[in-house]
Parts: structure tokens; C-alpha cells; sequence
């Protein structure tokens, strides 16, 4: 029984072994049969492709000719047409021509007159110059003129310091018919302000109307001898240099008994001399005279003495106008006699620099200064 089980086994064994190699055989014949008809079609399809480019090309080449040949023509063309005609060019260059010419011409007729223009406004210019220059020489000699003599009894508040060299106008110093104090850093510029007050003084006032004293025992009146050296007698008496303090003193004692005499003819009636010369004007009598006393440096207790500030405060009123210069490093080392001393001035003043303008003479100008200012400024004292 094993043996024949055995024997079938074995043959069915064999039978399955001849199929599956059947099988075999005809899959890869298959596979071949697929990959031959495939490349087949590959080849088939090439062809065709390579043909379409040829022709496709052929085509392209042939439309490039074709456009060629046709832009040669045209170009051809073109130039057996075209002829060079310049008369265009030429009309437009003449015009254009015309064109600049006539902006020239125009160019050199506002040129000119732009320069009459010029011409005309130097020569009004040069006029004005010439005015502003007459108008200063007029001021001058109206001011200051050293041989002119006063023939005014009625006292001018104006008084011309210096002339901008530039513009011409005119720099004054307004006098406030006062007792002034003047505080300097430079006696240059005292010394020159005197002489310019005294000079339009005597040219202003009658010589009767006038009487000018000026106290300097430092200089001993050096700068101021030129007054005194007039050979005209309608000066004689009007100036006097006081150099020395006894000189100093009968002097205050002479301006004493005056202002005691004028209290009593001016001040019953009148607020003060110029009421009164004004009146005796209109009753055609002659008027008082006016004093000018310029005290240049002093000792400040000195100017606080009984007689002194008696003068400070009622001359003005009576016409003696006191103009005390004090150098402003005395006068900020004062101490209390300064701060006392300046409540007997009606006006103080100092002198300052102007940088804006350039004056004939110098810069210095005078300002007015305020008596709290003088306090808190230059004493030093808070307020």
C-alpha cells in the first residue's frame, strides 16, 4: 500500500513539475511578445517625429527667407525713394535765427534800460548824498558854530552830540532844564561833551543871558582854556575855571545868595524861571540869566554839604543847572554817599558805547538811567 502511495505521489509530483515549467515558457514568451510590439511603436513613433521636425523647419525656414527677402525689397525701395531736401532745415534754421535775434534784441533794450534806470537812481542817489551832506554842514553850523553869537533869550532843550557818518542823522542830547548827573568811564568823553554844551550855548543865548562855570582841580581847566582865550568882550564874565576847593566853595557861596534872591522874585508868582522869563518876555523886560555849573569830579561828601544840596535840589528851578561828572569807579565805591547823593538829581545819566552806528565824532552816546536802576546796577544794592 506505501509503495503505490509512494508511486502516485512521485507522479503527481512530475505532473505538477511539467506545468509549472509550461507556465514559465509561456509568461516570458509573453513579456518578449509585449516588449517587441512596444519598441515596435517607440521606433513607429520616432519617425513620425523626427519627419514633423523636418518639415516644421523646413516651413520656418522658409517663412525667414520669404521675410528677408522682403525687408530687402523694402529697403531697396525706400532708398530709390528717398532724396535729401534741406530747405525745410534751412527755412527753420533762419527762423530760429530771427528768433534769437530778436530776444537779443530785446536782451539789449531792457539791458539799456536797466542801466538808465541805474544811472538815474546813482545820480538821485548821489543827490541825496549831497542833501544829507548840506543838511549835516546845516546842523553843524546851526549847533556848533564858534563864531556865531547868541541872540536868544528863550533856552533850547536840543543839543547836538554827533552826526552818524552814514546815515547823517543827527544824535542829541535832550537837556531836561534839571540838576544832572553824569557817570563816565572815559573823562575823554566829559571833556567833549562840555564843549559842545558851552559852544551852542554861546551860540544860542545872548552873551547877557549866560554865565558858565566849571570847577576841574584835577586838569586845573586845561581843556577848557580855549573859552577863556576869546578876544570877543561880549564873553567877558560868562566863563569861569575854578581849580582848586577854596575856589569851589566861595563859588557854591556866591550860587547860595542868588538862589535866595530868586526864590524871592521868581517863585512868588512862578514854578519856575522859565514861567518867569517867559512873562518878563511879554512885558518886554529882560529876562534872568541862566547858569551852567559843570563840576567835574568832586569828592561825593563834598556835594552833600548843607549849601551843595540846596543847589541840587532848588537851582534848576531857578536857573542854575548843576552837570556833576563822577567817574563810575568813584561812584560805585561810594557807599551810602552815593546812594544819598543821587536823590538830589533830577536826571542821571551815563555813557555808553553804540556799537550799531558810526558816528562822525566817536560812539559814545549818553543814556538816562532810571535812580533804581543806578541802585541795584551799579551800587550794588537789592532792591
Amino acid at each position: 500500500m506505501f509503495t503505490i502511495y509512494n508511486v502516485k505521489l512521485s507522479s503527481k509530483i512530475y505532473t505538477t513539475s511539467l506545468l509549472r515549467k509550461v507556465i514559465e515558457d509561456n509568461i516570458s514568451a509573453i513579456e518578449q511578445m509585449y516588449r517587441d510590439k512596444a519598441l515596435a511603436q517607440l521606433n513607429q513613433e520616432k519617425r513620425e517625429l523626427e519627419e514633423s521636425y523636418k518639415e516644421t523647419k523646413n516651413e520656418l525656414e522658409n517663412e525667414l527667407s520669404d521675410t528677408k527677402n522682403k525687408l530687402e525689397s523694402i529697403l531697396m525701395s525706400a532708398k530709390e525713394r528717398f532724396t535729401y531736401d534741406d530747405d525745410k532745415l534751412r527755412e527753420n534754421q533762419n527762423n530760429l535765427l530771427i528768433v534769437n535775434k530778436n530776444k537779443k534784441s530785446e536782451l539789449e533794450r531792457l539791458k539799456l534800460q536797466e542801466k538808465q534806470k541805474y544811472d538815474s537812481l546813482l545820480k538821485e542817489l548821489e543827490v541825496t548824498k549831497q542833501q544829507f551832506d548840506q543838511a549835516a554842514d546845516n546842523l553843524k553850523n546851526k549847533y556848533i558854530n564858534f563864531d556865531k553869537v547868541g541872540d536868544s533869550y528863550v533856552m533850547d532843550k536840543d543839543f547836538l552830540l554827533d552826526i552818524d557818518a552814514v546815515t547823517k542823522k543827527p544824535k542829541f542830547f535832550e537837556f531836561n532844564f534839571g540838576s544832572n548827573l553824569f557817570i563816565y568811564s572815559d573823562i575823554t568823553d566829559v571833556i567833549n561833551f562840555i564843549k559842545l554844551f558851552v559852544v551852542q550855548v554861546r551860540a544860542r543865548l545872548k552873551p547877557s543871558c549866560i554865565n558858565m562855570t566849571i570847577f576841574d582841580d584835577k586838569f586845573m581847566g586845561r581843556d577848557y582854556l580855549c573859552f577863556k582865550e576869546t578876544e570877543d568882550d561880549k564873553y567877558d564874565n560868562i566863563m569861569r575855571l575854578l581849580i582848586n576847593k577854596e575856589e569851589l566853595k566861595n563859588y557854591v557861596g556866591e550860587l547860595s545868595e542868588l538862589s535866595i534872591t530868586r526864590t524871592t522874585n521868581i517863585k512868588r508868582e512862578f514854578n519856575n524861571i522859565i514861567e518867569y522869563n517867559n512873562f518878563m518876555l511879554s512885558q518886554n523886560s529882560l529876562p534872568e540869566s541862566y547858569t551852567f555849573f559843570f563840576v567835574q569830579d568832586i569828592v561825593l561828601n563834598t556835594l552833600l554839604e548843607t549849601t551843595f544840596r540846596q543847589i541840587l535840589l532848588n537851582g534848576s528851578d531857578l536857573g542854575i543847572y548843576p552837570f556833576v561828572f563822577l567817574s563810575m569807579e568813584n561812584f560805585s565805591q561810594g557807599g551810602n554817599d552815593a546812594k544819598e547823593l543821587i536823590k538830589y538829581f533830577d536826571n542821571i545819566y551815563t555813557f555808553d558805547q553804540d556799537a550799531t552806528h558810526q558816528y562822525e565824532g566817536s560812539n559814545t552816546i549818553l543814556k538816562r538811567k532810571a535812580k533804581d536802576f543806578v541802585l541795584e546796577r551799579i551800587l550794588g544794592e537789592e532792591s
